[in-house]
């Protein structure tokens, strides 16, 4: 009987100290984390007007919300098309990250080197597309060719692209059309940088007799992929769209983020703002979620 409670009571000192470990994170989290969250929220019900002397509250209701889904002309707009870019997005990054991770674990002279050959623009370009983005090509491109000459402010990449787009005389539609198909391979490229690393560690992890066994079955390389590789890694998919969807949401590039970083910095309006900023999180998390329920329900998970 002693020895139980000096066994529980041990217990109780590592729960104790467990406890005590994650405090500071628990408290930052709570600090930084719960309670702007929470101010944030009350913003969002009221227009906040800022004075010499702090800012002042007053409770409008829902009227933050009315106006930027029913009044704002473009952030509802800039929704539908993230989400319509996500829908696009999503499979055809975790088809060629899936793709480009099976050549990779493949044994093959210079693998080594093709792997460093493939990272390296992943990882130099993120930076190149952020600059593209922030000299708004597509705004540059439709007004030069709608106007018929250069603008003289933009210069660098964007001017040499209109100034080549004007001299082969193409029409809005075409260019339009080359540019969003150059945004949307960068975008699955450099967002397809972490799911190749995660499914090359899962297809790793595959005993090369596992492949050799059905092949003395008699199965073919289409049925060892669906029925051996395919399961095997489906954790990795699950983990993968998680991971495509928080960084597609988080970024600071996008035309939502954008818009209420102007509506709450720029115009001051920190209600509207709030309010944008609330509606994005709740929906971004309900895509996950849908995502997630989904998919989870056709993952397999070995047993150890």
């Amino acid at each position: 009987m002693k020895s139980r409670i000096r066994r529980l009571s041990y217990q109780g000192r590592r729960r104790r100290q467990g406890m005590l470990f994650v405090l500071p994170l628990m408290i930052g989290l709570l600090l930084f984390g719960v309670i702007p969250l929470i101010r944030a929220l009350v913003f969002s019900f009221c227009e906040l007007k800022v004075t010499a002397d702090g800012y002042t509250l007053s409770f409008v209701g829902g009227s933050n919300y009315y106006r930027i889904f029913a009044v704002d002309p473009n952030y509802r707009r800039y929704l539908l098309e993230w989400l319509k870019n996500m829908a696009l997005n999503l499979p055809i990054t975790i088809i060629f990250s899936f793709f480009v991770a099976s050549l990779l674990n493949t044994r093959f002279v210079g693998r080594t080197a093709a792997r460093m050959i493939l990272f390296l623009p992943i990882i130099f370009s993120s930076g190149i597309v952020q600059s593209l983005m922030q000299n708004d090509l597509m705004s540059s491109v439709l007004s030069s060719s709608s106007s018929g000459g250069v603008v003289g402010e933009r210069q660098g990449l964007a001017t040499a692209f209109v100034s080549l787009m004007n001299q082969i005389q193409l029409n809005n539609r075409l260019v339009q059309f080359v540019v969003d198909a150059v945004n949307r391979v960068s975008e699955i490229t450099n967002m397809a940088a972490v799911p190749i690393i995660i499914f090359l560690a899962g297809l790793q992890t595959i005993s090369p007799s596992v492949f050799e066994a059905a092949h003395v079955e008699g199965a073919t390389p289409w049925e060892s992929f669906w029925k051996i590789s395919l399961p095997i890694v489906s954790p990795q998919i699950l983990v993968c769209l998680v991971y495509c969807i928080i960084n597609s949401a988080t970024d600071v590039s996008s035309r939502v983020i954008r818009t209420l970083h102007d509506a709450m910095f720029d115009k001051l309006q920190m209600g509207e703002g709030t309010a944008m900023a609330f509606s994005y999180m709740l929906l971004s998390m309900l895509f996950l979620v849908l995502v997630y329920r989904v998919v989870s329900r056709f993952v397999f998970y070995q047993d150890r």
